[in-house]
């Protein structure tokens, strides 16, 4: 019973139950701890978190929400530096942004583009990407890495 009322206490400061401002110190805890009676331990915690929960409820901390990736244009145009086929015998084009594009599914083109080419990257329906090296040529692509 003692661990499971220091642990409590140790897990609202850690876990950010209560606020940083209103922290319970540590000093205090350790003063908990030394009581011997077990209902005087257990009311000496309760204390110290009911204060803390208190204060803490008056001045909540501010909500920040996670940070997202940039969404990526619909459609967009990008110059070739490199061009490579793959080992499953799909291009992989790498752009003069450093971004890396792998066709996904379908035959190579019948004409390899030449590195300084422009491609016009279009977002599919379904969050997937379609690379279109000319009007006639366009398959299914990726973004490996940057």
């Amino acid at each position: 019973m003692k661990r499971t009322f220091s642990f409590w206490a140790v897990a609202a400061v850690t876990f950010g139950i209560v606020s940083d401002a209103h922290a319970i110190e540590f000093d205090e805890l350790t003063k908990c701890r030394a009581v011997t009676d077990v209902a005087a331990r257990a009311a000496c915690y309760d204390k110290l978190v009911d204060g803390a929960v208190s204060t803490a409820a008056t001045s909540p901390r501010p909500v920040t929400s996670p940070s997202r990736p940039a969404p990526v244009p619909e459609e967009r145009s990008v110059q070739i530096s490199k061009v490579s086929v793959g080992a499953n015998n799909r291009l992989v084009l790498v752009t003069t942004d450093g971004e890396i594009w792998a066709q996904v599914e379908g035959q190579l083109p019948p004409k390899d583009p030449a590195p300084g080419a422009s491609m016009t990257i279009h977002r599919g329906s379904l969050g997937g990407f379609f690379c279109e090296l000319d009007s006639h040529t366009s398959f299914r692509c990726k973004l490996r890495n940057r």
